[in-house]
This record gives structure tokens, C-alpha cells and sequence, in this order.
């Protein structure tokens, strides 16, 4: 019988206080084993849920006026921290972290290993409520217009802060101090976005976007994995820039990372003119970048995929090439996003949006893969929807994108889609 089940049978005979103890060591060999099983695997997450089960029943335990209570707090709220990071569970789970981490941050005593971890953990939990914000539909009217709130400059403050409290801790493990310098430089890439000016053109925007994303693939030469969570009671590093890399778009004009785990964002985009955003309140529309701004992306859009040749044939080979330059696809992507976000795109526009979400989803592989799965056939699908038969060219990258999206996840279907509108198209004519 293992430790683990042998735990579980002890505690299946125990009530109230007299399970803590227990508790706490299973949470303890559960942690443990999801490490060694792989932080931000599908496979590995039900061990992580079972710690967090156990640790939040024990905390129950736990009074006020115990001094054991901080201790036990900053261990919850590191696995809750870990599982909002690394597997992209919901909000409630970074809320939790960042308040029991705190709580946990005041026990008396608290090793340099220990408050390292959780400070780490804090940091990138604040980082999140950042990416968050920049993910809300109209996010780029938000930054154009100076609505973001004062919260995204504070928390972009609050990580650096926590980083540096780590980096300046002398007794605090090398590998966690280590940690701090590529952290503190993706911070310094989040508040490239929060602090853009009011008024700044769309065009200015992506410029400072492009910025933010050099840093992060600047991060991502240095570092074969970024996840920057330190295990409490191992001696491995929880390291991924991954979150970046799991989010819309535009939240997210960033590098291909090779790792699980979490990154920086892009606006999503606004919703269709004739639609309105539920969230909004009643008011007039927002600003949508100029005419002009648009042209000018589409333009170096297409020049970036052509060269200045055909562009449907460009496309194509871009679409077989075995791994086309991973800078290259994300430029693709960050401004054929920028083109849709600005509210006039044509058919076009969204194939060479869905071609690239789709080649980045093949470089990336994994977790982070299926957002981008499924924007790219979302985009595909208003490729086709014209009420026009796209051109014998287009509807050869058409398919072949969509083999592409299904060859990584069947699931989406994106062809099965693809071909159903196609064939009402014909049908029609």
C-alpha cells in the first residue's frame, strides 16, 4: 500500500480536528507527486485537485488564534495559485491564492524557501488580474481611450514588488533568485501595455505591442521553460511563459513558447458594429482605429506574408512549409488581429488570420494549442461565410488551414464546418 493510500485509509476512520494533521502530510505527498508527474499536465491535474481538496478541508481546522493557521494558509493558497497558472482554472482560484498567500506571508518563522515560493506564486497571480483586464472585449478602445483601470498599474507594481523581495533575499534559494530577473522583465513587458497614452493610434499601439513582444521572445531565447513557480518542499523550479501564450490575440501578440504554462495577453476583438457587448454599459460607441491605421496593417500585413508577390500562392507555401520562423507567425498574427479589430474586415482578413493562428497552434503544441485551434477555425468560418464562392485559390488555403486546425485537434472540425459552408455557397448560386 502507498503513503497516499495509506493516509486515506487512516483518515477514513478520523472526524473533525483529528484529520488535520493527517490532512496536511497528504497534501503534502499529493503536491509532491503532481510535481513529479508534471506540473501543467491534463494527466497530473487530478493530483493537484486532491491536494487542494485536502488542504482546504484542513485550513477549515484551523482557528484564528492558531498559530499554525498562517502556515497551513500560505500552502493552500500556493496550490491555488498553481492550479489558476498552470492549468488555467477560474478566477476564483487566483482570488484565493492571493488572499491566503498573504495570510500565509505572516507566519511567524517562515523559511526563505518557503516565502520564495509564495512570493513568486503572488507575483504571477497579480500578473493574471493584468492579463485579465487586456482580455475584456473593447480592451483596445479601453487603452485608446485611457479607461483602463488604475487596478492594472498596481498589480504590474504589486508583482514587481514581490519579485524584488525574492531577487534582494540573500538566504532566499540561487533557483528562486533566478527566477526574479525574467519575471521582472515580463512585467516590464505588461506595463509596456497598461501605460499606453490616452489618444495613441492603433498603428502606435501595435508598435507598442511589438515592443512587449520582443521582451517576451527575448524571455523565450533564454529560457526553454517559464512557469516561474517554485514547488514548496522540492527542489525543482515550476517555470512556463505559457499564459501569454493561452490567450486571445490580440491579448496576446507573443512568441511560440515550448513549455505549459502562462504568458501576456492582447485586447480581444470588439464585437461586430451591429452587435452590442453585453458587459457595456448604455453608451456611445467607441472609437474604431482609422481608416487609414487600418490600411496601413493590412498592408504591411500582406507585405510580410509575400513579399511583395501573389499572395494566395505565398500563403500556400507558407501553410506547407515543415516550421516557418516562429517571429514571422506571431507578426502575422498580432497584425492581421490588429486588421479585424479595427472593425472592417473582409474575408480575407480573417483567412490570413485563421492561416496564422493555426501555424502557431502547430509550433506550440499542447494545453496553450486550443485556444488558437479554435479562433483559427472561428476566423476560417467568416473566411467562407461571404455570400459569395471564394476563389478556386482561396478555398485551396481554406482547406488546407482546416487540415491543418484538425490534424492538431479533430475536435474542432474545422473542415467538416468549412465544407458545409462551401457547399451551401454552391447550392445557392
Amino acid at each position: 500500500m502507498s503513503k497516499i493510500d495509506a493516509l486515506r485509509a487512516r483518515l477514513s476512520k478520523l472526524e473533525g480536528a483529528a484529520r488535520a494533521r493527517p490532512l496536511l502530510d497528504l497534501t503534502q505527498l499529493l503536491s509532491d507527486a503532481y510535481w513529479q508527474a508534471g506540473p501543467g499536465k491534463p494527466e497530473s491535474r487530478l493530483l493537484l485537485d486532491q491536494a487542494i481538496a485536502a488542504v482546504d478541508e484542513a485550513y477549515g481546522y484551523f482557528g484564528d488564534a492558531d498559530p499554525m493557521r498562517r502556515n497551513v494558509a500560505g500552502m493552500r493558497g500556493w496550490l491555488h495559485g498553481c492550479r489558476h497558472l498552470a492549468h488555467a482554472s477560474p478566477a476564483e482560484d487566483r482570488d484565493i491564492g492571493l488572499q491566503q498567500i498573504e495570510e500565509g506571508l505572516r507566519a511567524p518563522g517562515l523559511s526563505p524557501v518557503l516565502s520564495g515560493s509564495m512570493l513568486l506564486t503572488q507575483g504571477q497571480l497579480y500578473m493574471s488580474r493584468v492579463t485579465e483586464i487586456l482580455q475584456q472585449p473593447g480592451a483596445v478602445n479601453m487603452i485608446t481611450e485611457g479607461r483602463l483601470p488604475a487596478s492594472a498599474t498596481t498589480d504590474v507594481d504589486r508583482a514587481v514588488a514581490c519579485f524584488e523581495r525574492v531577487r534582494d533575499e540573500t538566504s532566499a534559494p540561487q533557483q528562486a533568485r533566478d527566477i526574479t530577473g525574467p519575471l521582472i522583465r515580463m512585467a516590464g513587458a505588461l506595463r509596456i501595455f497598461v501605460t499606453t497614452p490616452k489618444g495613441t493610434s492603433s498603428v502606435e499601439i501595435m508598435n507598442r505591442w511589438m515592443e512587449a513582444m520582443k521582451v517576451i521572445q527575448q524571455i523565450h531565447q533564454e529560457q526553454s521553460a517559464m512557469h516561474m513557480v517554485v514547488p514548496i518542499g522540492t527542489n525543482g523550479a515550476f517555470y512556463g511563459a505559457d499564459r501569454i501564450a493561452d490567450q486571445d490575440p490580440l491579448d496576446r501578440p507573443v512568441p511560440l513558447v515550448q513549455s505549459a504554462a502562462p504568458a501576456v495577453p492582447r485586447p480581444r476583438r470588439p464585437p461586430r458594429p451591429a452587435r452590442t457587448t453585453p458587459r457595456a454599459p448604455a453608451r456611445a460607441p467607441a472609437p474604431v482605429p482609422a481608416p487609414d491605421d487600418a490600411t496601413a496593417l493590412r498592408r504591411e500585413l500582406r507585405e510580410l506574408i509575400t513579399g511583395g508577390g501573389d499572395l494566395f500562392p505565398a500563403l500556400d507555401r507558407l501553410l506547407r512549409a515543415p516550421a516557418p520562423a516562429p517571429g514571422l507567425v506571431d507578426d502575422m498574427v498580432a497584425l492581421a488581429t490588429a486588421v479585424v479589430d479595427a472593425g472592417a474586415a473582409n474575408r480575407t482578413d480573417q483567412l490570413l488570420l485563421a492561416a496564422g493562428l493555426s501555424l502557431r497552434a502547430r509550433a506550440a503544441g499542447g494545453r496553450r494549442a486550443r485556444r488558437d485551434l479554435t479562433e483559427a477555425a472561428d476566423a476560417l468560418v467568416e473566411a467562407a461565410g461571404s455570400a459569395r464562392t471564394p476563389p478556386p485559390e482561396a478555398v485551396r488555403v481554406m482547406r488546407r488551414v482546416a487540415d491543418l486546425v484538425d490534424r492538431a485537434d479533430p475536435a474542432v472540425r474545422a473542415g467538416h464546418r468549412l465544407t458545409a459552408i462551401l457547399r451551401e455557397r454552391e447550392g445557392g448560386r
